[in-house]
């Protein structure tokens, strides 16, 4: 078996404060990914591009 390596990325977005109101706020999310590259287009899927803030900052491989 062919063991994966995946590296830890982290990004600053933006979320809803909750459900009925448009303010937003800010906090990092971990995503665990094979490169930047990948890493950036999942938090892009998930958070949409408008709310992802910032570049991937590597935290940590294994």
């Amino acid at each position: 078996m062919l063991r994966q390596r995946y590296n830890t990325f982290q990004f600053t977005v933006r979320v809803p404060m909750s459900k009925y109101s448009s303010a937003k706020r800010m906090t990092t999310v971990n995503i665990d990914a094979n490169d930047a590259h990948s890493a950036k287009c999942i938090a892009n899927a998930q958070y949409g591009a408008q709310n992802v803030l910032t570049n991937a900052m590597k935290v940590r491989n294994y």
